[in-house]
């Protein structure tokens, strides 16, 4: 059995995370292929922001590879803050964890196709880190989603209230 310590300066983790780039792109593809509602993004959206984020997720999951502990807040604060910007745009939950499930099979199917025979050892070692990452990322996900919904919510409900009360009392409305 291969060492925690031999997998983090594992060779393969340094050969494929050199096409972060065309993983990225990759995934991207797959997104707009598999998610029904990527592919109605506008190609600017996709090319700026979800690029960015899948880049830096990309590199997050590449770091994470090489340890055993769990991301850090301040690791997730960037994967937080993007999916409290989905949930401002209302993009559906499940597009967004879907992203990252993609995201995180394209980052197997690149350790596999990238793994050198003799480095199966490491594949099976790192099989489990990589659930581990996605679990992680999509628990930070759907939470920093969630609580930004529920604040939208509470602004509309009291925005709601606001107005129906002025109806209900026959005061003008300023819109």
């Amino acid at each position: 059995m291969i060492s925690v310590m031999a997998s983090r300066d594992s060779p393969l983790f340094a050969r494929v995370e050199r096409d972060i780039p065309k993983l990225a792109r990759r995934m991207l593809d797959r997104f707009v292929a598999e998610i029904p509602l990527y592919g109605m993004l506008p190609r600017e959206q996709l090319e700026g922001e979800i690029a960015q984020i899948t880049a830096t997720n990309l590199r997050l999951f590449f770091s994470s590879l090489r340890t055993t502990e769990p991301l850090t807040e301040e690791q997730l604060l960037e994967i937080r803050s993007s999916a409290a910007r989905r949930a401002e745009e209302r993009v559906p939950l499940d597009a967004v964890l879907g992203a990252y499930h993609v995201g995180g099979r394209i980052g197997w199917e690149a350790l596999v196709e990238g793994a050198l025979p003799e480095e199966r050892d490491t594949l099976i070692m790192v099989a489990g880190r990589v659930l581990e990452f996605v679990h992680q990322v999509t628990g930070a996900v759907a939470s920093a989603y969630l609580e930004e919904r529920q604040s939208i919510y509470g602004e509309e409900r009291d925005a709601l209230r606001a107005v129906a009360s002025a109806l209900l009392a026959g005061e003008a409305l300023e819109i």
